[in-house]
This record gives structure tokens, sequence and C-alpha cells, in this order.
């Protein structure tokens, strides 16, 4: 991968969200999806995408977001997380 000078084709990142929810993450997401296809197509073959928030309650969805965001601009099936039912709860 030759992306700003990268030259190693496996990438991790670390992506700290602004615990305001989806307000502004969601757009930053969808620059770093940008990113990842810029660079596969210069030759990256794998990513590491770390994600935490603030507040963690906001992390699920975040995950999903960018889950389903890369699966449609990189044609990829990556699982999506799957939610718990809020009124069944952990035990249902």
């Amino acid at each position: 991968m030759r992306a700003h000078g990268a030259t190693y084709p496996h990438a991790f990142i670390r992506f700290v969200g602004n615990g305001d929810g989806d307000a502004t993450d969601n757009k930053r997401l969808d620059e770093w999806v940008d990113r990842i296809a810029q660079w596969r197509d210069q030759g990256l073959q794998s990513v590491w995408f770390f994600m935490h928030q603030h507040d963690e309650r906001h992390s699920p969805e975040a995950a999903d977001y960018v889950t389903r965001k890369l699966n449609e601009k990189l044609g990829l099936n990556l699982p999506r997380p799957q939610f718990v039912n809020k009124q069944d709860g952990l035990f249902g």
C-alpha cells in the first residue's frame, strides 16, 4: 500500500468517538470508509478497525454503522452486531 507514504499492506485504526452519538461520528466514519477503499485499491490487504466512545452506550451502534458502510462500499459481507431486544433483556 502506498497511501501517504505507507508501504505496509495492513492497517490498524483506532477510532475514538466524540461522545455525541452519531452527530459527527458518522461523517468521520464515512471518511474512514472512503480512505480504506482508497487504500485497498492501492494494495491494502487487511485492516483492524477498533473503536470506542467516551460514552460506550454509543459504541455498538457506531460499530454497526461502520460495518454496514464497509460492506456497501467494498462489497464485503462482514457480520454485523446482533442487538439484544431491550424489552427482553439479556436472558430473554
